[in-house]
This record gives structure tokens, C-alpha cells and sequence, in this order.
């Protein structure tokens, strides 16, 4: 895979965003499971979707993550 390729970890716990920020990856956590909103926040996730219903929504924002 080209350097410049985006990684992208969809995610739904502290551990996921940890994971994603760790590896240089770009993060959306996703609070379907036990984890809230806040708790993804402070793990350090900028995106946080309360749930992946919004599917235009979302590939907007995969869109705007392969053009930065």
C-alpha cells in the first residue's frame, strides 16, 4: 500500500481510537456499543457518530479523509 494511502479505523471503544492513534491511523468512533460519546471523546477520537445510520453522512466523511 502507497504511504500516502488513508487509513481509516472505524471503532466503537476507548481501545479502537487508542489503536487507531497509535498506528497513525484516522479514527471515527462509532458510541453503538457500552462506550458513550463522551468516553470516545476523551480517548482522543475527533469524529464520534452516535451510529453509522447517516451511510451519506459517513462516506462524506471518508471522502473528506482521503483528500487531506
Amino acid at each position: 500500500m502507497p504511504d500516502d494511502t488513508p487509513v481509516v479505523l472505524v471503532g466503537d471503544t476507548p481501545r479502537d481510537v487508542e489503536a487507531a492513534l497509535a498506528s497513525g491511523a484516522h479514527v471515527i468512533a462509532v458510541a453503538t456499543g457500552v462506550h458513550g460519546q463522551s468516553e470516545l471523546t476523551a480517548a482522543g477520537a475527533a469524529t464520534v457518530l452516535p451510529d453509522l445510520t447517516d451511510t451519506i453522512g459517513l462516506l462524506g466523511l471518508l471522502e473528506d479523509l482521503t483528500h487531506h
